[in-house]
């Protein structure tokens, strides 16, 4: 078959000759905000830092404790029109080698040593910042050095047209108006302008934007400038844009315990692609890598890790390997969990680590290797079976491995089918078929750890879990703790204070006795600010709401005794 290059790949093949590689990223910021420590990395990897595993649950002061992730890694794959396969997968961060570089891509343009350098960075912001600076902004508002100053993860957010980016970062945002991170848009004239009151936030595809307890954004691409892929594979010239973000919600555990991650893909490219897959590549260590089983639940497009047996450890809680001592979590060991929110699980298959003995699963070594491990098959090609090792002909082919709950015995797992001990590696992807040039899509994922579960093959309440994750994001995170809702205390004796109607229609009426009342607040359901009213009549007012969207907000009226805060809901 006569082969058609893009043109794309005709220009990376012309402009590598001649142009400057890009450095490897090397960036790599921490994500703790909650009861989890995760280490957040530009250039397509998660959660290492080159030599340890980091995401870490419940750590010390110092950041330290045993991880249930070692690293994990984004993986692409597909074709083009001429049916050339296209693939871009990171596993371990390596120095030297890597299918990602930093930065944004133009359409149809490499990317080039200067950009890769100034876009090797994460940016990152905490909710406490921005209410901090909401409540200063009239002061900065006629003082931008001092903004700058005091601010500059918020007046240097990388957002569209923001005029304050280059004072901070002392390089430009890209000049094609490409959407970049996320933020609120305060008086919707579609540029970032901190001194015009918008600031940072979580904006994810269909969803309110949300403030979160702390976020990060990196953006990367699989052209870099033209170099070849570690793993040999074509690029398709897609920039990926990463969010990152924790919430610190002490009445809502499975939150305290989850990192929830964003990956958007913008297809630069002018081909369309087809049979395009996405997948993330994940090397559990519960602690000691050699005792954990891995398995999935695809109703609920999650797949996770557990302990093989009782203890964390080879010994005891004992886990030497290659020299080293590993810390363990001894008899607690947890589940780690991995959930997509927003699209479906489609395929799922383990991997070896050949080093710790093999299962039969193999490692991919090729691109097409790799795209047949997204599209749930071996390295070879060959279907996984079900029932016992998944590798046995005979049984109908499947999608999954291990897709039951390990501790139902009529349910396929690796306890169920007394798999020997390894270290494997989990892949999940899900389908997105073709691809057209401009296109975006997005994959959403919470990455959970489960505590207190006892072992061995148990998953306690870990669709318990998953399932109230997942229902606060189909919400948008409706009624979830943000730093925008004040801190001032709250009153316990409510009877100072009425609200009615509730669900309201037209307007709410706020009473208010015993009271003087200095501000009332008005918060949407993802927490942003969206009314402020510091003049208020006495004993009693109203607010219209007869034009405002259906859904739940919260009021709260801020007096000299304290604070009352109500959520009440409109239906127009």
């Amino acid at each position: 078959m006569k082969h058609f290059f893009s043109t794309l790949l005709l220009l990376l093949f012309a402009l590598s000759i001649q142009a400057q590689t890009c450095a490897t990223p090397q960036s790599g910021l921490d994500l703790w905000a909650n009861n989890i420590k995760a280490r957040i990395l530009n250039g397509g990897n998660l959660f290492t830092d080159g030599l340890d595993g980091q995401f870490i649950p419940n750590p010390d002061a110092q950041g330290n404790g045993p991880a249930t992730i070692y690293t994990s890694g984004l993986w692409l794959g597909g074709f083009d029109p001429g049916g050339n396969l296209l693939l871009s997968a990171n596993s371990y961060r390596l120095p030297d080698k890597t299918d990602f570089w930093a930065g944004p891509l133009a359409p149809s343009q490499l990317s080039n040593p200067a950009t890769c350098a100034n876009w090797d960075r994460i940016f990152s912001v905490k909710g406490e910042r921005i209410k901090a600076f909401l409540e200063q902004l009239p002061d900065f508002q006629n003082n931008t050095a001092a903004a700058l100053a005091q601010f500059p993860e918020i007046m240097g957010w990388p957002a569209l047209g923001n005029p304050h980016f280059s004072a901070v970062w002392s390089f430009s945002l890209p000049a094609n108006n490409s959407p970049l991170a996320g933020f609120v848009d305060s008086n919707d004239d579609d540029v970032y302008n901190p001194l015009d009151g918008d600031y940072p936030a979580v904006v994810l595809q269909n969803k309110s934007p949300f403030v979160p307890a702390q976020h990060v954004w990196c953006v990367f691409n699989d052209a870099g400038a033209g170099q070849p892929h570690a793993t040999t594979g074509r690029p398709m010239g897609m920039e990926v844009q990463l969010t990152a973000w924790a919430f610190n919600c002490t009445d809502r555990p499975e939150l305290n315990n989850t990192i929830f991650t964003s990956h958007k893909l913008l297809n630069r490219a002018p081909a369309l692609y087809n049979s395009i897959f996405i997948g993330m590549w994940t090397d559990f260590d519960l602690g000691c890598p050699t005792d954990d089983y891995i398995g999935c639940l695809p109703e609920l497009n999650t797949y996770f890790a557990y302990n093989q047996d009782q203890q964390d450890g080879n010994v005891g809680s004992d886990c030497s390997i290659g020299g080293g001592n590993l810390q363990t979590f001894g008899n607690t060991p947890p589940v780690q969990s991995v959930t997509f929110l927003n699209h479906a699980l489609d395929r799922f298959i383990l991997q070896d680590n050949p080093s710790i003995g093999s299962g039969g699963y193999g490692s991919p070594q090729t691109p097409l290797q790799y795209y047949n491990n997204l599209n749930g098959r071996l390295p070879n090609g060959n279907p996984i079976y079900t029932g016992g090792s998944g590798l046995t002909s005979g049984t109908p082919e499947t999608n999954y491995i291990f897709p039951g709950d390990p501790g139902s015995p009529q349910e396929w797992s690796m306890c169920t089918a007394n798999i020997p001990s390894g270290d494997f590696r989990a892949l999940g992807s899900s389908y997105i078929g073709n691809f057209a040039p401009g296109g975006i899509y997005e994959l959403s994922c919470a990455w959970t750890t489960h505590e207190q579960i006892s072992q061995p093959c148990n998953l306690g309440n870990v669709k318990e879990n998953i399932g109230k994750i997942r229902n606060l994001f189909v919400s948008d995170f409706a009624g979830v703790c943000s730093p925008l809702l004040s801190h001032v205390p709250q009153i316990a004796d409510k009877a100072f204070f009425s609200l009615s109607p509730n669900p309201a229609r037209t307007e709410i009426v706020i009473t208010y006795e015993g009271v003087q009342v200095q501000q009332v607040k008005v918060f949407d359901s993802a927490g942003r600010l969206i009314q402020q009213l510091n003049t208020l009549p006495e004993g009693r007012m109203s607010l219209p709401v007869g034009n405002w969207a259906s859904g739940m907000y919260q009021v709260q009226v801020i007096s000299e005794k304290g604070a009352f805060t109500r959520s009440f809901y409109v239906n127009p």
